[in-house]
């Protein structure tokens, strides 16, 4: 597998994409709002999606807050966007759970 040019991981790298990310926050908001109206097709009642490489759980958030019979869990490989998803998706207690992965690994879905 090739290095990446991203240091996931790394505390401060995993800051400094949240803080470039969240200038994109117009962008990302059209985005989630299209996944959510394409989601509410199929979506119904109680349900449990996974957020691969959740980041820091913006999308989790949307569709905690779109979807309030479903649950989310949050996979990433970094425990920083890990602990701020946490701290982001604490409102909705058990309905959000969280689960460290290398994505890298190649039997990354068996762990």
């Amino acid at each position: 597998m090739s290095k990446s040019e991203h240091d996931w991981g790394s505390k401060e790298y995993d800051q400094e994409w949240v803080s470039k990310d969240s200038q994109r926050a117009a962008e990302r908001e059209a985005q989630f709002n299209a996944a959510i109206s394409w989601l509410s097709v199929f979506v119904g009642g109680r349900s449990r999606v996974m957020d691969l490489g959740c980041g820091p759980g913006t999308l989790a958030e949307k569709l905690l807050a779109a979807f309030p019979e479903m649950s989310v869990i949050c996979s990433d490989g970094s425990d920083e966007m890990l602990r701020l998803a946490r701290q982001r998706l604490n409102s909705f207690g058990d309905r959000a759970s969280f689960i460290q992965t290398d994505f890298g690994a190649d039997k990354w879905i068996a762990e």
